[in-house]
């Protein structure tokens, strides 16, 4: 008997239906920081990349809570209100760890 909600065969079910769904939800990560300007690479792992989204998520917050406008504080503008206000750029060959450590940082230094 099987213990899967989906009829055998069916890709959602077993390793193909994780595999699926992590896939989703990778992909669902990646567009979420790119729409916001971040930089992510192709080998950096998912855990990794749901670190680097709450790291966004938490610095965006952040800047809301001080009355920023995340249109104008973008990375893709050219003249923000405020540079502060501004996720900082992944640095080349920086780790997706390291680079979202350096958001909160940053998140930090918003609120003094």
């Amino acid at each position: 008997m099987s213990t899967s909600a989906f009829p055998p065969g069916d890709p959602r079910s077993g390793d193909r239906g994780r595999e699926a769904e992590a896939q989703r939800a990778r992909e669902n990560t990646i567009g979420q920081l790119t729409e916001r300007n971040v930089l992510v690479h192709a080998d950096d792992s998912n855990d990794d990349l749901a670190s680097l989204l709450s790291a966004v998520e938490l610095f965006e917050s952040k800047v809301a809570a001080l009355g920023g406008d995340s249109f104008t504080n973008s990375p893709a503008s050219s003249q923000p209100d405020d540079p502060a206000m501004v996720i900082p750029p992944r640095n080349r060959g920086e780790s997706a760890r390291a680079y979202a450590d350096r958001i909160i940082d940053a998140a930090d230094r918003l609120g003094r």
